[in-house]
């Protein structure tokens, strides 16, 4: 694997993901909502969902590891 995303990086297992990910010389495109201190390096903060075609198509990405969720909220946020 060469090339990756991974949405959700910000979070616990997403931060250790691209950490790992990058260890090993994978390219990788980290999605989040927001960039926390000590987030992973290159993060791309913003409403990525409105654009993840455009962001598929321009990395080209091998795998995608979908991590992004909530811990909290109403039935229909969750």
């Amino acid at each position: 694997m060469r090339r990756a995303i991974v949405t959700g990086a910000d979070g616990f297992l997403g931060r250790h993901l691209v950490q790992e990910l990058e260890r090993r010389g994978v390219a990788v495109t980290a999605l989040a909502r927001r960039k926390r201190p000590g987030a992973p390096a290159g993060m791309h903060p913003a409403d990525w969902s409105a654009n993840i075609r455009q962001i598929i198509e321009a990395t080209a990405p091998e795998v995608i590891f979908q991590l992004a969720g909530r811990v909290s909220g109403t039935p229909a946020e969750l």
